[in-house]
């Protein structure tokens, strides 16, 4: 159950990241630097989020695989 909600967790963050760097590229061009700037910095959390999901996992893994020994 919990792999699901990683799954999905996953799959949405990368989509919203994906999504904020076209509008961050959209309003650059249009000289908005300050809305560019936002939007950077929410696909920066995007990132760090993913991350440490990532990182999260391998750990869980790693203690689920120590467990079964």
């Amino acid at each position: 159950m919990a792999e699901l909600y990683f799954a999905r967790r996953t799959e949405t963050l990368e989509y919203v990241q994906g999504i904020l760097e076209q509008l961050c590229s959209l309003v650059r061009q249009q000289n908005c630097e300050m809305l560019g700037y936002l939007i950077e910095m929410a696909v920066v959390e995007a990132s760090d989020l993913l991350r440490e999901g990532r990182e999260a996992g391998f750990s869980s893994e790693a203690s689920g695989s120590q467990r079964q020994k």
